[in-house]
């Protein structure tokens, strides 16, 4: 948030929650956005495999034809657990996704 609230791409935090994040005596009496917020408002994908499915399921019914998303990790995440959580993401979470098909193959 620092980087890119300062870079005005975090549209909804006020110029007060971009500067009191520059200020640790500041921050702590501001009210800033929590990973939970984002969660919420659906900036993160979060959960267990069938719940990044169900979410991403909405995210496709809302958007039709998506057929790519991003996964990203957070700046200083191992790569070890980066490597981890992609590999789970690909076996527990993309077969929801195959087109009928493939799914139909694989089984």
């Amino acid at each position: 948030m620092k980087m890119f609230g300062e870079l005005r791409l975090v549209r909804a935090l006020t110029d007060e929650q971009i500067a009191a994040m520059r200020d640790p005596r500041l921050a702590a009496t501001t009210k800033l956005p929590r990973v939970e917020d984002a969660v919420k408002a659906g900036g993160f994908l979060t959960g267990t495999p069938a719940d990044i499915i169900e979410q991403l399921k909405a995210v496709e019914k809302r958007y039709p034809g998506v057929d790519r998303v991003v996964c990203a990790t957070p700046l200083g995440t191992p790569l070890e657990v980066q490597l981890e959580d992609l590999d789970r993401f690909a076996k527990e979470v993309m077969p929801a996704f195959r087109p009928a098909k493939i799914a139909a193959a694989a089984e």
